[in-house]
Protein backbone atom coordinates (compact mmCIF):
# COMPACT_ATOMS: atom_id res chain seq x y z
CA UNK A 1 0.00 0.00 0.00
CA UNK A 2 1.05 3.56 -0.64
CA UNK A 3 0.83 6.85 1.22
CA UNK A 4 -2.40 8.12 0.44
CA UNK A 5 -2.16 11.69 -1.52
CA UNK A 6 -5.04 14.58 -2.42
CA UNK A 7 -4.36 15.95 -5.91
CA UNK A 8 -6.07 19.17 -7.30
CA UNK A 9 -5.63 18.13 -10.78
CA UNK A 10 -4.17 14.92 -12.22
CA UNK A 11 -0.15 15.53 -12.10
CA UNK A 12 1.98 14.73 -15.04
CA UNK A 13 5.07 13.03 -14.62
CA UNK A 14 8.13 13.50 -16.99
CA UNK A 15 11.40 11.35 -17.84
CA UNK A 16 13.89 12.43 -17.00
CA UNK A 17 17.73 11.49 -18.67
CA UNK A 18 16.51 10.13 -21.98
CA UNK A 19 20.04 10.55 -23.86
CA UNK A 20 20.91 7.62 -21.99
CA UNK A 21 17.78 5.76 -22.52
CA UNK A 22 17.20 6.59 -26.24
CA UNK A 23 20.94 5.64 -26.77
CA UNK A 24 20.46 2.13 -24.70
CA UNK A 25 16.80 1.45 -25.74
CA UNK A 26 16.41 2.73 -29.51
CA UNK A 27 13.06 1.66 -29.63
CA UNK A 28 12.26 4.65 -27.30
CA UNK A 29 13.10 7.34 -30.08
CA UNK A 30 9.61 7.93 -30.71
CA UNK A 31 8.41 7.77 -26.94
CA UNK A 32 6.47 10.72 -24.85
CA UNK A 33 8.91 11.46 -22.13
CA UNK A 34 5.41 12.51 -20.34
CA UNK A 35 3.15 10.00 -18.19
CA UNK A 36 -0.29 10.87 -16.55
CA UNK A 37 -1.55 8.69 -13.42
CA UNK A 38 -4.16 6.26 -13.84
CA UNK A 39 -6.09 4.63 -10.97
CA UNK A 40 -8.04 1.57 -10.89
CA UNK A 41 -8.06 -1.33 -12.76
CA UNK A 42 -8.96 -4.73 -13.28
CA UNK A 43 -5.98 -6.05 -12.54
CA UNK A 44 -4.64 -5.58 -8.88
CA UNK A 45 -0.88 -5.13 -10.85
CA UNK A 46 -2.00 -1.81 -12.14
CA UNK A 47 -4.06 -0.73 -9.70
CA UNK A 48 -1.39 2.34 -9.79
CA UNK A 49 -0.15 2.99 -13.37
CA UNK A 50 1.71 5.55 -15.39
CA UNK A 51 0.72 6.25 -18.98
CA UNK A 52 1.97 8.04 -21.82
CA UNK A 53 -0.02 9.25 -25.17
CA UNK A 54 1.95 7.20 -27.09
CA UNK A 55 0.92 4.20 -25.25
CA UNK A 56 4.55 3.32 -23.06
CA UNK A 57 3.38 2.58 -19.18
CA UNK A 58 5.04 2.31 -15.84
CA UNK A 59 3.22 -0.37 -14.12
CA UNK A 60 3.80 -2.41 -10.58
CA UNK A 61 4.41 -5.77 -11.37
CA UNK A 62 4.58 -7.79 -7.31
CA UNK A 63 7.44 -6.17 -6.16
CA UNK A 64 8.91 -4.45 -9.29
CA UNK A 65 7.85 -1.54 -11.35
CA UNK A 66 8.07 -2.22 -15.12
CA UNK A 67 8.06 0.13 -18.07
CA UNK A 68 5.90 -1.66 -20.54
CA UNK A 69 5.77 -0.33 -24.46
CA UNK A 70 2.09 -0.55 -26.25
CA UNK A 71 2.60 -4.16 -26.88
CA UNK A 72 2.88 -4.78 -23.15
CA UNK A 73 6.47 -5.96 -23.64
CA UNK A 74 8.73 -5.28 -20.37
CA UNK A 75 11.29 -2.57 -21.19
CA UNK A 76 12.85 -1.97 -17.70
CA UNK A 77 12.32 -3.14 -14.41
CA UNK A 78 12.90 -1.49 -10.91
CA UNK A 79 12.58 -3.33 -7.56
CA UNK A 80 11.06 -1.25 -5.34
CA UNK A 81 8.21 -1.21 -2.87
CA UNK A 82 8.07 2.52 -2.77
CA UNK A 83 6.56 4.15 -5.95
CA UNK A 84 9.05 4.62 -9.08
CA UNK A 85 9.31 8.91 -8.54
CA UNK A 86 12.33 10.54 -8.34
CA UNK A 87 15.56 9.30 -9.07
CA UNK A 88 15.96 5.62 -9.40
CA UNK A 89 18.26 2.87 -11.36
CA UNK A 90 16.43 1.12 -13.64
CA UNK A 91 17.40 -2.44 -15.75
CA UNK A 92 17.04 -2.84 -18.98
CA UNK A 93 15.54 -5.76 -19.50
CA UNK A 94 17.53 -7.01 -22.49
CA UNK A 95 20.40 -5.94 -21.89
CA UNK A 96 20.80 -5.76 -17.89
CA UNK A 97 22.27 -2.48 -18.42
CA UNK A 98 21.50 -0.13 -15.51
CA UNK A 99 19.98 3.72 -16.45
CA UNK A 100 19.43 5.67 -14.17
CA UNK A 101 16.08 7.68 -14.46
CA UNK A 102 14.76 10.84 -12.99
CA UNK A 103 10.65 10.50 -12.82
CA UNK A 104 8.84 13.60 -11.15
CA UNK A 105 5.91 15.85 -11.91
CA UNK A 106 7.75 19.26 -12.13
CA UNK A 107 6.95 21.86 -14.22
CA UNK A 108 9.82 22.49 -16.66
CA UNK A 109 10.43 25.58 -14.90
CA UNK A 110 11.41 23.54 -11.68
CA UNK A 111 14.59 21.53 -10.63
CA UNK A 112 13.45 18.35 -10.07
CA UNK A 113 15.55 16.83 -6.68
CA UNK A 114 16.47 13.52 -6.53
CA UNK A 115 13.46 12.02 -4.25
CA UNK A 116 10.90 13.79 -6.99
CA UNK A 117 10.61 17.37 -4.64
CA UNK A 118 10.28 20.30 -7.26
CA UNK A 119 11.99 23.41 -6.66
CA UNK A 120 12.18 27.19 -7.98
CA UNK A 121 14.30 27.27 -10.70
CA UNK A 122 16.16 29.65 -9.25
CA UNK A 123 16.71 27.40 -6.02
CA UNK A 124 19.17 25.22 -8.27
CA UNK A 125 22.43 26.69 -7.52
CA UNK A 126 22.13 29.33 -5.07
CA UNK A 127 24.55 28.64 -2.54
CA UNK A 128 22.15 26.58 -0.04
CA UNK A 129 21.06 23.39 -0.30
CA UNK A 130 17.28 22.68 -0.85
CA UNK A 131 16.99 19.18 -1.72
CA UNK A 132 17.81 16.27 0.88
CA UNK A 133 21.03 15.54 -0.31
CA UNK A 134 21.96 18.86 -1.54
CA UNK A 135 21.95 17.98 -5.43
CA UNK A 136 20.95 21.08 -6.09
CA UNK A 137 23.91 22.47 -5.66
CA UNK A 138 25.82 20.27 -8.07
CA UNK A 139 26.88 20.90 -11.61
CA UNK A 140 26.69 25.20 -11.17
CA UNK A 141 28.78 25.95 -14.25
CA UNK A 142 27.47 28.52 -15.40
CA UNK A 143 29.25 29.37 -19.35
CA UNK A 144 27.91 26.74 -22.21
CA UNK A 145 30.66 27.47 -24.55
CA UNK A 146 29.40 25.98 -27.96
CA UNK A 147 31.81 24.36 -30.17
CA UNK A 148 33.87 26.70 -32.86
CA UNK A 149 33.15 29.50 -30.14
CA UNK A 150 36.49 32.26 -30.81
CA UNK A 151 37.34 33.54 -27.59
CA UNK A 152 39.74 36.08 -29.69
CA UNK A 153 36.63 38.08 -31.94
CA UNK A 154 33.95 40.36 -30.30
CA UNK A 155 31.12 38.63 -33.10
CA UNK A 156 30.77 35.76 -34.90
CA UNK A 157 30.89 37.00 -38.72
CA UNK A 158 32.31 40.50 -40.58
CA UNK A 159 28.84 42.09 -41.02
CA UNK A 160 27.99 41.97 -37.12
CA UNK A 161 28.13 44.59 -34.65
CA UNK A 162 28.60 44.57 -30.71
CA UNK A 163 27.96 46.72 -28.20
CA UNK A 164 29.82 47.28 -25.72
CA UNK A 165 28.09 50.15 -22.59
CA UNK A 166 30.57 51.40 -20.56
CA UNK A 167 30.58 53.03 -16.99
CA UNK A 168 34.18 54.94 -16.23
CA UNK A 169 33.30 56.00 -12.06
CA UNK A 170 35.81 58.48 -11.02
CA UNK A 171 36.51 57.34 -7.45
CA UNK A 172 39.62 59.30 -6.04
CA UNK A 173 42.80 61.36 -7.47
CA UNK A 174 45.31 59.64 -4.99
CA UNK A 175 48.23 62.53 -6.16
CA UNK A 176 49.04 65.00 -8.72
CA UNK A 177 52.76 65.34 -9.10
CA UNK A 178 54.06 68.82 -10.41
CA UNK A 179 57.71 67.99 -10.35
CA UNK A 180 57.50 64.78 -12.39
CA UNK A 181 54.29 65.58 -14.53
CA UNK A 182 51.67 62.98 -13.50
CA UNK A 183 48.79 62.10 -12.06
CA UNK A 184 47.28 58.83 -10.31
CA UNK A 185 43.61 58.61 -10.34
CA UNK A 186 41.46 55.33 -9.04
CA UNK A 187 38.64 54.64 -11.24
CA UNK A 188 35.64 52.06 -11.28
CA UNK A 189 35.96 50.70 -15.13
CA UNK A 190 32.07 48.71 -15.84
CA UNK A 191 31.51 47.24 -19.41
CA UNK A 192 28.20 45.48 -20.01
CA UNK A 193 27.44 43.33 -23.60
CA UNK A 194 25.78 40.52 -24.98
CA UNK A 195 27.29 37.41 -26.28
CA UNK A 196 24.95 35.60 -28.68
CA UNK A 197 27.65 32.97 -29.55
CA UNK A 198 27.41 31.65 -25.80
CA UNK A 199 24.58 29.70 -23.65
CA UNK A 200 24.32 30.07 -19.91
CA UNK A 201 23.27 27.56 -17.56
CA UNK A 202 21.70 27.81 -14.27
CA UNK A 203 21.43 31.59 -13.80
CA UNK A 204 19.84 33.42 -10.54
CA UNK A 205 17.41 35.83 -10.92
CA UNK A 206 20.08 38.54 -10.24
CA UNK A 207 23.07 38.63 -10.35
CA UNK A 208 25.98 35.59 -11.04
CA UNK A 209 29.47 35.67 -10.12
CA UNK A 210 31.73 34.08 -12.93
CA UNK A 211 34.89 31.85 -12.04
CA UNK A 212 38.02 32.49 -13.33
CA UNK A 213 38.65 29.40 -14.74
CA UNK A 214 35.29 29.70 -16.96
CA UNK A 215 35.69 33.83 -17.84
CA UNK A 216 39.08 33.45 -19.24
CA UNK A 217 37.72 31.30 -22.42
CA UNK A 218 35.43 33.52 -23.79
CA UNK A 219 35.86 36.94 -25.20
CA UNK A 220 36.49 39.80 -22.78
CA UNK A 221 37.04 43.60 -23.56
CA UNK A 222 40.31 44.81 -22.76
CA UNK A 223 41.33 48.30 -23.05
CA UNK A 224 45.00 49.64 -23.01
CA UNK A 225 45.07 53.20 -21.24
CA UNK A 226 47.17 56.02 -22.28
CA UNK A 227 49.18 58.28 -21.82
CA UNK A 228 50.58 56.14 -18.67
CA UNK A 229 53.66 56.14 -16.53
CA UNK A 230 54.51 52.83 -17.48
CA UNK A 231 52.14 50.63 -20.16
CA UNK A 232 48.92 49.67 -18.83
CA UNK A 233 45.80 47.75 -20.19
CA UNK A 234 43.14 45.94 -18.22
CA UNK A 235 44.13 42.11 -19.25
CA UNK A 236 42.26 39.50 -18.40
CA UNK A 237 44.38 37.62 -15.34
CA UNK A 238 42.91 34.94 -13.65
CA UNK A 239 45.04 35.91 -10.60
CA UNK A 240 43.60 39.39 -10.64
CA UNK A 241 41.09 39.99 -7.42
CA UNK A 242 40.03 42.84 -8.68
CA UNK A 243 38.44 42.06 -11.57
CA UNK A 244 34.93 41.05 -11.31
CA UNK A 245 32.69 38.94 -13.93
CA UNK A 246 28.71 38.80 -13.49
CA UNK A 247 25.62 37.89 -15.50
CA UNK A 248 22.59 39.31 -15.42
CA UNK A 249 19.35 38.02 -16.82
CA UNK A 250 17.27 40.81 -19.16
CA UNK A 251 13.55 41.82 -17.60
CA UNK A 252 12.63 39.67 -20.52
CA UNK A 253 14.68 36.86 -20.38
CA UNK A 254 13.70 33.06 -21.71
CA UNK A 255 15.11 29.97 -21.12
CA UNK A 256 14.73 26.40 -21.85
CA UNK A 257 14.60 23.25 -20.17
CA UNK A 258 15.51 19.91 -21.83
CA UNK A 259 15.07 16.54 -20.04
CA UNK A 260 18.69 14.99 -21.47
CA UNK A 261 20.00 14.82 -18.16
CA UNK A 262 19.07 13.32 -14.93
CA UNK A 263 17.96 16.90 -13.43
CA UNK A 264 16.64 19.89 -15.50
CA UNK A 265 18.88 21.92 -17.03
CA UNK A 266 17.75 25.81 -17.24
CA UNK A 267 19.45 27.20 -20.52
CA UNK A 268 19.37 31.19 -21.63
CA UNK A 269 20.27 32.48 -24.80
CA UNK A 270 23.18 34.65 -24.62
CA UNK A 271 21.25 37.53 -26.01
CA UNK A 272 19.07 37.45 -22.98
CA UNK A 273 22.07 37.47 -20.59
CA UNK A 274 23.98 40.76 -19.65
CA UNK A 275 27.53 40.08 -19.13
CA UNK A 276 29.30 42.66 -16.82
CA UNK A 277 32.86 42.74 -16.04
CA UNK A 278 34.12 45.40 -13.41
CA UNK A 279 37.35 46.23 -11.94
CA UNK A 280 38.66 48.96 -9.78
CA UNK A 281 42.07 50.49 -11.65
CA UNK A 282 44.58 52.80 -9.78
CA UNK A 283 46.72 54.07 -12.55
CA UNK A 284 49.57 57.01 -12.98
CA UNK A 285 48.54 58.90 -16.25
CA UNK A 286 50.99 61.67 -17.87
CA UNK A 287 49.88 64.95 -18.28
CA UNK A 288 51.95 67.78 -19.86
CA UNK A 289 51.47 70.42 -17.76
CA UNK A 290 51.43 74.15 -18.44
CA UNK A 291 52.96 76.06 -15.63
CA UNK A 292 53.23 79.85 -16.89
CA UNK A 293 49.80 81.10 -15.65
CA UNK A 294 50.49 79.82 -12.29
CA UNK A 295 49.65 80.00 -9.64
CA UNK A 296 46.18 80.86 -11.39
CA UNK A 297 46.72 77.76 -13.03
CA UNK A 298 43.93 75.27 -14.58
CA UNK A 299 45.68 71.74 -15.84
CA UNK A 300 43.87 70.60 -19.04
CA UNK A 301 44.54 66.54 -18.80
CA UNK A 302 43.52 63.67 -21.55
CA UNK A 303 43.38 60.50 -20.73
CA UNK A 304 41.97 57.61 -23.36
CA UNK A 305 40.91 54.28 -23.00
CA UNK A 306 41.01 52.58 -26.51
CA UNK A 307 40.03 48.49 -27.02
CA UNK A 308 42.34 45.92 -27.65
CA UNK A 309 40.76 42.83 -29.63
CA UNK A 310 40.39 41.59 -33.23
CA UNK A 311 37.90 43.11 -35.10
CA UNK A 312 37.97 46.11 -32.73
CA UNK A 313 36.18 47.96 -35.43
CA UNK A 314 33.14 45.79 -35.11
CA UNK A 315 32.55 47.14 -31.82
CA UNK A 316 30.06 50.67 -30.98
CA UNK A 317 30.89 51.89 -27.24
CA UNK A 318 27.96 53.78 -25.78
CA UNK A 319 30.23 55.70 -22.54
CA UNK A 320 28.72 57.36 -19.65
CA UNK A 321 31.30 58.93 -16.97
CA UNK A 322 30.73 59.71 -13.57
CA UNK A 323 33.02 62.08 -11.38
CA UNK A 324 32.51 61.43 -7.42
CA UNK A 325 36.22 63.66 -7.59
CA UNK A 326 35.45 67.14 -6.81
CA UNK A 327 38.64 68.58 -5.23
CA UNK A 328 42.13 67.28 -4.26
CA UNK A 329 44.93 69.33 -2.02
CA UNK A 330 44.99 72.70 -3.23
CA UNK A 331 43.56 71.38 -6.77
CA UNK A 332 39.42 71.32 -7.98
CA UNK A 333 38.91 68.82 -9.84
CA UNK A 334 36.35 68.79 -13.57
CA UNK A 335 35.52 66.10 -15.67
CA UNK A 336 34.90 68.55 -18.42
CA UNK A 337 34.19 66.32 -21.79
CA UNK A 338 33.86 62.76 -22.66
CA UNK A 339 33.41 61.30 -26.13
CA UNK A 340 34.19 58.36 -28.22
CA UNK A 341 36.88 58.48 -30.95
CA UNK A 342 37.49 56.29 -33.19
CA UNK A 343 41.16 55.32 -35.31
CA UNK A 344 41.62 55.64 -38.82
CA UNK A 345 41.31 51.62 -38.61
CA UNK A 346 37.91 52.06 -36.91
CA UNK A 347 39.37 51.02 -33.05
CA UNK A 348 37.48 52.92 -30.35
CA UNK A 349 38.26 54.96 -27.80
CA UNK A 350 36.81 56.21 -24.83
CA UNK A 351 38.68 60.10 -24.07
CA UNK A 352 38.05 62.33 -21.21
CA UNK A 353 39.43 65.26 -20.09
CA UNK A 354 40.02 66.02 -16.30
CA UNK A 355 41.08 69.88 -15.40
CA UNK A 356 42.33 70.70 -12.40
CA UNK A 357 41.95 74.11 -11.39
CA UNK A 358 44.55 75.66 -8.72
CA UNK A 359 42.92 77.04 -5.81
CA UNK A 360 45.67 79.99 -5.14
CA UNK A 361 43.99 81.04 -1.65
CA UNK A 362 46.95 79.31 0.12
CA UNK A 363 49.23 81.48 -1.94
CA UNK A 364 47.38 84.77 -1.16
CA UNK A 365 48.21 83.66 2.56
CA UNK A 366 51.52 82.74 2.30
CA UNK A 367 53.12 84.62 -0.41
CA UNK A 368 51.06 87.82 -1.95
CA UNK A 369 50.20 89.15 1.42
CA UNK A 370 53.03 89.16 3.13
CA UNK A 371 55.14 90.59 0.51
CA UNK A 372 52.73 93.63 -0.25
CA UNK A 373 52.48 94.01 3.32
CA UNK A 374 56.62 94.41 2.97
CA UNK A 375 55.88 96.59 0.13
CA UNK A 376 53.66 98.71 2.36
CA UNK A 377 56.77 99.10 4.87
CA UNK A 378 59.50 100.11 1.86
CA UNK A 379 56.82 102.57 0.94
CA UNK A 380 56.46 103.89 4.48
CA UNK A 381 60.62 104.95 4.28
CA UNK A 382 59.98 107.10 1.58
CA UNK A 383 58.44 109.29 3.95
CA UNK A 384 60.81 109.71 6.86
CA UNK A 385 63.10 112.34 7.25
CA UNK A 386 65.60 111.67 5.21
CA UNK A 387 68.73 113.69 6.53
CA UNK A 388 68.47 112.52 10.18
CA UNK A 389 67.35 108.61 8.99
CA UNK A 390 69.21 107.58 5.47
CA UNK A 391 71.21 105.11 7.43
CA UNK A 392 68.27 103.58 8.91
CA UNK A 393 66.46 103.73 5.65
CA UNK A 394 68.68 101.77 3.88
CA UNK A 395 68.83 99.40 6.37
CA UNK A 396 65.11 98.54 7.06
CA UNK A 397 65.25 98.07 2.78
CA UNK A 398 68.19 96.22 2.94
CA UNK A 399 66.63 93.83 5.72
CA UNK A 400 63.02 93.86 3.92
CA UNK A 401 64.92 92.90 0.79
CA UNK A 402 66.90 90.14 2.76
CA UNK A 403 63.28 88.88 3.83
CA UNK A 404 61.88 89.22 0.37
CA UNK A 405 64.69 86.98 -1.17
CA UNK A 406 63.94 84.49 1.49
CA UNK A 407 60.80 84.51 0.25
CA UNK A 408 61.34 84.53 -3.34
CA UNK A 409 63.55 81.08 -2.36
CA UNK A 410 60.74 79.35 -0.67
CA UNK A 411 58.59 80.19 -3.69
CA UNK A 412 60.58 79.28 -6.26
CA UNK A 413 61.97 75.74 -4.37
CA UNK A 414 58.06 74.72 -4.02
CA UNK A 415 56.69 76.24 -7.17
CA UNK A 416 56.61 73.49 -10.39
CA UNK A 417 60.58 73.77 -12.34
CA UNK A 418 60.39 75.24 -15.52
CA UNK A 419 62.16 76.78 -17.94
CA UNK A 420 59.98 79.86 -18.87
CA UNK A 421 58.88 82.51 -16.70
CA UNK A 422 55.81 81.82 -14.81
CA UNK A 423 53.17 84.48 -13.92
CA UNK A 424 54.60 84.03 -9.77
CA UNK A 425 57.86 84.94 -10.69
CA UNK A 426 57.05 87.58 -12.14
CA UNK A 427 54.61 89.01 -9.17
CA UNK A 428 58.04 88.52 -7.17
CA UNK A 429 61.11 90.30 -9.44
CA UNK A 430 58.58 93.06 -9.11
CA UNK A 431 58.31 92.85 -5.15
CA UNK A 432 62.47 92.16 -5.02
CA UNK A 433 62.74 95.28 -7.23
CA UNK A 434 61.22 97.81 -4.96
CA UNK A 435 63.21 97.86 -2.27
CA UNK A 436 66.26 98.17 -4.35
CA UNK A 437 64.49 100.68 -6.36
CA UNK A 438 63.78 102.38 -3.06
CA UNK A 439 67.75 102.24 -1.97
CA UNK A 440 69.24 103.31 -4.82
CA UNK A 441 66.72 106.34 -5.30
CA UNK A 442 67.68 107.36 -1.43
CA UNK A 443 71.49 106.79 -2.21
CA UNK A 444 71.36 108.84 -5.38
CA UNK A 445 69.33 112.03 -3.47
CA UNK A 446 71.60 111.99 -0.61
CA UNK A 447 74.62 112.43 -3.00
CA UNK A 448 73.29 114.94 -5.77
CA UNK A 449 72.40 117.49 -2.54
CA UNK A 450 75.76 116.62 -0.54
CA UNK A 451 76.56 120.29 -2.65
CA UNK A 452 73.83 122.91 -2.39
CA UNK A 453 72.44 123.71 -5.51
CA UNK A 454 69.11 124.99 -7.03
CA UNK A 455 69.84 122.59 -9.76
CA UNK A 456 71.05 119.73 -7.15
CA UNK A 457 67.73 120.48 -4.39
CA UNK A 458 65.65 120.51 -7.83
CA UNK A 459 67.09 116.78 -8.96
CA UNK A 460 66.18 115.84 -5.00
CA UNK A 461 62.80 116.93 -5.06
CA UNK A 462 62.01 115.10 -8.16
CA UNK A 463 63.64 111.87 -6.86
CA UNK A 464 61.23 112.63 -3.68
CA UNK A 465 58.34 113.27 -5.49
CA UNK A 466 58.94 110.00 -7.71
CA UNK A 467 59.47 107.87 -4.40
CA UNK A 468 56.53 109.25 -2.51
CA UNK A 469 53.96 109.46 -5.28
CA UNK A 470 54.77 107.94 -8.57
CA UNK A 471 56.49 105.00 -7.40
CA UNK A 472 53.19 103.59 -5.49
CA UNK A 473 50.78 104.85 -8.43
CA UNK A 474 52.92 102.42 -10.56
CA UNK A 475 53.11 99.66 -8.41
CA UNK A 476 48.87 99.87 -7.40
CA UNK A 477 48.72 99.94 -11.19
CA UNK A 478 51.32 96.47 -11.42
CA UNK A 479 48.83 95.11 -8.54
CA UNK A 480 45.65 95.67 -10.45
CA UNK A 481 46.48 94.78 -14.10
CA UNK A 482 48.27 91.90 -12.79
CA UNK A 483 45.06 90.52 -10.46
CA UNK A 484 42.81 91.36 -13.05
CA UNK A 485 44.99 89.32 -15.42
CA UNK A 486 45.37 86.65 -12.91
CA UNK A 487 41.21 86.14 -12.22
CA UNK A 488 40.75 86.29 -15.97
CA UNK A 489 43.05 83.58 -16.50
CA UNK A 490 41.24 81.60 -13.67
CA UNK A 491 37.68 81.67 -14.18
CA UNK A 492 38.25 81.92 -17.90
CA UNK A 493 37.02 85.12 -18.68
Amino acid sequence: MFTSCYFEKVPTFTLHNLAQVKQTLRYLNKADPEFIVKFGNSDPEEDFKLLSPSGHRIVRVGETWEMKDIQFKSLLSMSSTNLPIGLQSWEDVGTKEVIDLNINACERSDFSCDDGICLDRFAHCNQLSDCANGEDEIDCNLLHIPKGYNPFVPVASDYEKLDLEVTINLINILKVDDMESYFTIQFELQVEWVDPRLLFRNLQEKENAVQNNEWRNIWIPNFSLYPTKFFEETALMSSDSKALLQLSLNDSAIFFSEYIDKRNTFIYPGNNVKILKHQKLTIDFICAYNWINYPFDTQICNISLQLISIRSDQVKINHEVINLINAFSTFAINMSNSFVEYTNGGIPAVTMTIEFQRDFKPMVLNTFLPTMLLVMINQLTNYYDEISSLEGIIGINASILMTLGSIFISTFNSAPASTYVKLIDVWMIVILFYPVIVILCHSIKAVVTKKESKRRMKIGRYILMFLQCLMPVLFIIFCVAYWIYGMRIYYGL
